[in-house]
């Protein structure tokens, strides 16, 4: 919570009780005529972050402050623990959004459709590409939550890089419920070489081509269609606002 200019870091309870906890401020050295003065500053963090772990009764809580290319690392009690000095950040990156830590590593996404994972020493050391543009991510158990712009919408990456999921891949039987269609091997899934025939508003025949590994189908599979340009693989974004059907060419033959 930002007041006055001043930041203050403040929880708030399940009923909404609001309680402050501190106001960061940082040991910093400043140089006047020559010599070196250490003193301390408040800061007005852009991104904040809570690293929490240990069992219910045990359990231990840093907050992480990013304020320009710094994080500042606090416990519950205001008290300083260290400082990390994120390499390239501003030099070679721009921040796209919040900060998030697990074990050991932070994940920062940037401008140019990335993510960065930090170590807790501040060095780069991996590189995660995203297919489109962030307005900001957070990471959650196993996977990475993004949140894109155009259009607003939000997807998911596993902490590997590989995309698993786009919220806006709904899929609607006839009565109008929610569905999904899973790719794997049985006869009640869709498997590669299927056929799907769109029904409206214009009739195509296309081939179940790829999956992109979640075994789920969505908008980031890939069909195999007659196109303009002649025999084309688009992406199943293909099928959006159609009517669509599936058919198996041959229905006893498994593939392991």
């Amino acid at each position: 919570m930002e007041k006055d200019l001043e930041s203050k870091i403040i929880t708030i309870g399940e009923k909404e009780e609001v309680k402050e906890l501190f106001i960061p401020e940082v040991k910093k050295t400043v140089i006047m005529e020559g010599e070196e003065y250490l003193c301390k500053m408040k800061i007005n963090p852009n991104a904040i972050a809570v690293e929490t772990w240990g069992q219910a009764s045990e359990k231990k809580e840093q907050i992480y402050l990013l304020d320009y290319d710094t994080i500042y690392v606090f416990d519950l009690q205001g008290k300083e623990l260290k400082t990390i000095s994120l390499e390239e950040l501003y030099a070679g990156w721009i921040p796209a959004g919040s900060l998030s830590v697990k074990e050991k590593f932070i994940y920062l996404p940037v401008r140019d459709k990335k993510i960065l994972i930090y170590n807790l020493k501040g060095e780069i050391i991996k590189t995660i590409e995203i297919q489109e543009s962030i307005l900001n991510a957070g990471v959650n158990g196993e996977k990475i939550a993004i949140l894109h712009p155009f259009p607003l919408r939000v997807s998911i990456y596993n902490l590997d890089g590989s995309f698993f999921l786009d919220f806006t891949d709904v899929f609607l039987n006839e009565q109008g419920e929610e569905v999904k269609i899973k790719i794997g091997s049985s006869p009640d899934n869709l498997q590669i070489g299927d056929v799907m025939i769109t029904t409206s508003p214009t009739s195509h025949l296309l081939l179940f081509y790829k999956d992109n590994g979640n075994k789920i189908l969505d908008s980031k599979d890939e069909v195999i269609c007659a196109g303009h340009d002649g025999i084309e693989i688009r992406t199943v974004d293909y099928f959006e606002e159609r009517k669509f059907l599936l058919k198996k060419l041959k229905p006893d033959i498994k593939i392991e």
